[in-house]
Parts: C-alpha cells; sequence; structure tokens
C-alpha cells in the first residue's frame, strides 16, 4: 500500500491531458471497466492514478514526505492539471495500515504538504485497512 495522486473528471476531457503526460498515469480499474461496458459513452466520469510513495501503510511518515517532496519538484504537471478549461478532481489518497490489535494511531499532515495542496486544488483522502500483526 502507497500514497496515490488521483485524478478525476470526464473521460473526453481528462484523457487527452493524461496521454500529454510524462508520468506514468493508469486508468483505475472502475473506470477502465465501466468503459469497457459502454464504450461509446465517453461521458462518463473517469479516474487515473499515479503513485507517488512506495511507502507501505505502516511508513506513513514517509509517505507523507514523500507525497511533498513529489508535489514540490512536480509543479508544472499540477498547473498543467489545473490550467485546462476543464474542472478535474485532484487528490492524494494515503493507504495507512491500522494493525488490529492497537487501540489507535496517529499520524500528522505538515503545513508544507496543507500548504501545497491548497496552492495546486489538491484534496487530501485517507483509506485506513485494518492488518493483522
Amino acid at each position: 500500500m502507497s500514497a496515490v495522486l488521483r485524478v478525476s473528471g470526464s473521460f473526453n476531457d481528462l484523457s487527452p491531458v493524461i496521454k500529454t503526460s510524462d508520468h506514468p498515469f493508469k486508468e483505475s480499474i472502475k473506470s477502465r471497466k465501466e468503459r469497457e461496458r459502454s464504450p461509446e459513452d465517453y461521458a462518463f466520469v473517469t479516474t487515473y492514478n499515479l503513485t507517488i510513495s512506495e511507502a507501505d501503510g505502516g511508513m506513513v511518515p514517509l509517505q507523507i514526505e514523500q507525497a511533498s517532496k513529489f508535489i514540490s519538484e512536480h509543479k508544472n504537471l499540477f498547473f498543467h492539471l489545473n490550467s485546462t478549461s476543464s474542472k478535474f478532481n485532484l487528490s492524494i489518497d494515503f493507504m495507512w495500515e491500522f494493525p488490529t490489535s492497537t487501540l489507535g494511531q496517529f499520524n500528522r499532515f505538515d503545513a508544507e504538504l496543507i500548504s501545497l495542496c491548497h496552492e495546486h486544488n489538491i484534496e487530501l483522502e485517507v483509506s485506513v485497512y485494518a492488518c493483522s500483526d
């Protein structure tokens, strides 16, 4: 499990933008299956994913650090996604493992990441997965 940048929008608007990107975005499985079921319907919303941290769900502080670094080093990508006439939804999903034997877990989004996300209209998401020790 890792941190993923998700970009969602109309298939007609988003797909050409993603194809011109130098980054290895992958269409989400759900979007691809939906498109395969209705290949003539290009108006549906699609989602593309890009892994921005390979750190596993037990290394959340490293995921956060690497996400900040990715945004800082790839500002042109975010300017490009935000400068189109279409409105795309950008989010970073942090995938956290939560051991079932613990009572709680604390992780913190630092001010740098919050500021970068605000600057580039990126929402933050957290997906928590229960795991055994």
